[in-house]
C-alpha cells in the first residue's frame, strides 16, 4: 500500500455529484502529476471498482505557446476518461491568444455546467 492521499481523493470523486478537470499543457499533454493520477485512478476504476462510471466532467486546457497543443491534450484527456466511462459535457481549450474571451466563457460554462448537474439530479431524483 502506499502511504497518501490517492485512497481520500479518490472518495472524493466518488461522491462528487460531477468533476471539473482542469490542466496546463506541457508538449501537447497533460500535466505529468495529473497524468499519474488519472492512470492510478483508471487502474482502480476499470478494473475493480466502476464507481466513476457515469460521472460527467467539464474539462480544460491551459496552453502557453502556441496554442496548438490544447486541443490534442483535451483529447488525451476525454480519451483517458472514458476507459473509466466518465462523460465529458463539454470541452474548453484557453491558449494565450483567447484567453481575453475564454476566461469569462470559462464562468459562464462552470455556471452552465453546474445548473446542467441540478437539472439532472433533479429529474433523476437525486
Amino acid at each position: 500500500m502506499i502511504n497518501d492521499d490517492f485512497s481520500e481523493d479518490y472518495q472524493r470523486l466518488v461522491s462528487a455529484e460531477a468533476i471539473v478537470w482542469i490542466t496546463p499543457v506541457y508538449w501537447h499533454d497533460l500535466a505529468e502529476n495529473l497524468k499519474a493520477f488519472l492512470d492510478r485512478l483508471r487502474r482502480c476504476e476499470t478494473r475493480r471498482n466502476h464507481f466513476l462510471k457515469g460521472k460527467k466532467s467539464l474539462l480544460v486546457a491551459c496552453a502557453g505557446g502556441t496554442g496548438r497543443g490544447a486541443i490534442q491534450c483535451l483529447d488525451r484527456l476525454e480519451d483517458t476518461l472514458g476507459h473509466m466511462d466518465i462523460v465529458a459535457v463539454d470541452r474548453l481549450p484557453i491558449i494565450r491568444f483567447n484567453r481575453e474571451y475564454m476566461l469569462p466563457a470559462l464562468l459562464g460554462a462552470g455556471r452552465a455546467f453546474a445548473t446542467h448537474i441540478e437539472q439532472t439530479a433533479s429529474e433523476e431524483g437525486v
